[in-house]
């Protein structure tokens, strides 16, 4: 039983570390977000691929698109995660959107509510900016929704 137990425990270390040998490379990405001049903690940041068109990436199945997320911190910088937790994203064009949920407490558990913005940093064809990730470290210059 102990061998079998080691066994599998040495399998998955193995497997684990050929998963993140076949990733493709990530670089690490620093923005800013400011709504009306303000940072807008927890505001939710996505990057959507773009075609060589500068379009959507629409052509990959959904569940093979990467799409690095971030959560906005309370100074309005946001680092976009890939794989691990602010490790950036892989090189390539994106669109980016946000989505600012509203929070309430109910019986002591924290709830996602509606948008603060509406919905209308949202939509990933119409995107609130677009960027390129280089190769290196990227700094985005800063997103100040009105």
């Amino acid at each position: 039983m102990r061998a079998a137990l080691v066994f599998i425990s040495l399998c998955m270390i193995v497997g684990c570390s050929q998963r993140e040998e076949n990733r493709v490379a990530v670089y690490p990405v620093v923005g800013k977000l400011l709504v009306a001049g303000k940072p807008a903690q927890r505001a939710e940041i996505t990057l959507h691929p773009l075609s060589s068109e500068g379009k959507v990436d629409t052509t990959t199945p959904a569940a093979k698109v990467i799409r690095p997320f971030a959560i906005v911190e309370s100074d309005g910088v946001f680092r976009p995660t890939t794989f691990k937790q602010g490790d950036g994203a892989p090189a390539g064009d994106y669109a980016i959107t946000v989505r600012w949920p509203s929070y309430t407490v109910d019986a002591g558990e924290e709830i996602a509510g509606p948008d603060q913005l509406k919905g209308q940093y949202g939509d990933r064809n119409k995107p609130v900016r677009k960027v390129s990730i280089k190769p290196a470290e990227n700094e985005l210059p800063t997103i100040d929704l009105k």
